[in-house]
């Protein structure tokens, strides 16, 4: 064998070896952390609440004084409203589960849509009463912030926000 075999035959080796070993760790690789908005630890997504915090009190133009009150009025708020979303979430999932069905029953659709308005009203209401219970600490400049920044957010979906770019399915609703 002369000196050339020879180094082919150390690089073949050393490159099959690479590669096996590179084929053997992308096996066994540790899974990757799946984000969890609903996990307080993640340091994303505390990242995210910070940011959404300083957002609010540079928009609202809050003094350090009303933000413990604005922030602790905000967490209970969402106390109250999250069984609520959560309740309509589970309803409309029995809808289109009824809707997948060859046969649906309408009378299920209906009740489901008819406890949906009632809950509706109830965070509407719970709403409400969160933006008055503001009015007692903000100045009426930031009371007129306030009602712009939640006018905006309570809009049917497509109309708080005047941004050509942001489409979403009811600007679709001459398609049908």
């Amino acid at each position: 064998m002369n000196r050339k075999n020879v180094i082919i035959w150390i690089l073949a080796i050393i490159s099959t070896f690479s590669t096996t070993a590179l084929f053997t760790l992308w096996l066994i690789r540790p899974a990757v952390h799946h984000f969890n908005a609903n996990n307080r630890n993640n340091s994303e997504f505390q990242y995210h609440d910070k940011m959404e915090k300083e957002r609010l009190i540079k928009k609202l133009n809050l003094r350090p004084a009303q933000e413990n009150l604005f922030f602790e009025l905000r967490e209970r708020h969402k106390q109250h409203v999250f069984p609520i979303f959560a309740s309509i979430g589970q309803l409309r999932e029995i809808i289109f589960a009824e809707l997948k069905n060859e046969n649906s029953d309408t009378i299920v659709i209906y009740a489901a849509i008819e406890k949906i308005s009632v809950l509706e009203t109830q965070l509407q209401k719970e709403s409400i009463t969160y933006m008055l219970s503001m009015k007692d600490f903000l100045d009426p400049v930031q009371v007129d912030s306030m009602l712009v920044f939640f006018s905006k957010a309570m809009m049917p979906m497509g109309r708080g926000n005047h941004n050509p770019r942001n489409t979403n399915c009811n600007q679709n609703h001459n398609n049908f």
